[in-house]
């Protein structure tokens, strides 16, 4: 094992660039600058400025809508935004710690602490009566949308917006998407299982809808039956009804033949 001594000490080959570059790099001769490397660092030193504290920024950002709920997604992780920025659009810089969210001016409106997928992110600044305006205004469309494919998935998200609030909008969206990829009796099968069982999320739903429909059953053709008598016996019945009526006759030869 290495002692704590021994790892602070320079590596053998941290020793060899060490003597290389005084010995060599350093008293090399420039090609541009004609001059010794050494020399020109040493005349340049007292002009330079020391690195800063931290490490050099690496950050992503791109344009993003304001949602109704006054929220932003970066990266499957919802943020909120001042309420007079629903429905316009503003720049988002994140970079794995904070998540920065700037107006068309390019001035910072809010910042929060970068969470994980699926997580929302409140604001402080927001008052608790603009953030239930943002909900009520997508509550009542949602809701009526909901209720257009059928009474159990209108149950269901009204349901939804009741046990989660603000939290809800979101998936009430996706739930409205699902009409695209399944039919609306196959929706409400599913939203009226989750609503008995208080499931609440949007993974619910698509759950139930990827999970095996048990396949209704088939009931065999009877040909014979006790109940049914033998089609013979109708003819007989007509024959003895109408001995004389040719038209009688003509159904008997028509139901003996069928």
């Amino acid at each position: 094992m290495h002692s704590r001594a021994d790892l602070r000490r320079p590596s053998s080959e941290n020793l060899y660039l060490l003597k290389w570059e005084a010995q060599v790099a350093d008293q090399r001769i420039h090609g541009t600058t004609r001059q010794q490397v050494l020399t020109r660092f040493q005349q340049e030193k007292p002009s330079l400025r020391a690195l800063p504290a931290s490490i050099f920024p690496s950050f992503q950002e791109g344009r993003r809508r304001v949602h109704r709920d006054s929220f932003v997604e970066v990266e499957k992780a919802y943020y909120e935004v001042p309420e007079e920025y629903i429905q316009r659009d503003v720049w988002v810089r994140w970079d794995g710690r904070t998540v920065r969210i700037f107006n068309d001016r390019f001035e910072q409106v809010k910042v929060h602490a970068q969470v994980e997928k699926g997580r929302f992110s409140y604001s402080n600044e927001t008052t608790s009566r603009g953030r239930l305006c943002g909900v009520e205004r997508s509550a009542a469309w949602l809701v009526q949308k909901a209720i257009r494919i059928g009474p159990q998935c209108g149950a269901w998200a009204d349901a939804s917006l009741a046990h989660r609030g603000v939290e809800a909008i979101r998936p009430l969206y996706g739930l409205l998407a699902l009409s695209r990829s399944h039919t609306a009796v196959q929706i409400e099968h599913a939203c009226s299982i989750a609503l008995a069982d208080s499931r609440f999320h949007l993974k619910d739903i698509k759950a139930l809808l990827e999970a095996p429909q048990a396949e209704q059953e088939v009931m065999p053709f009877l040909e014979t039956h006790p109940l049914i008598r033998d089609i013979t016996e109708y003819g007989q019945f007509l024959q003895e009804l109408y001995p004389e009526d040719e038209v009688g006759n003509t159904q008997q030869q028509e139901v003996t033949q069928a």
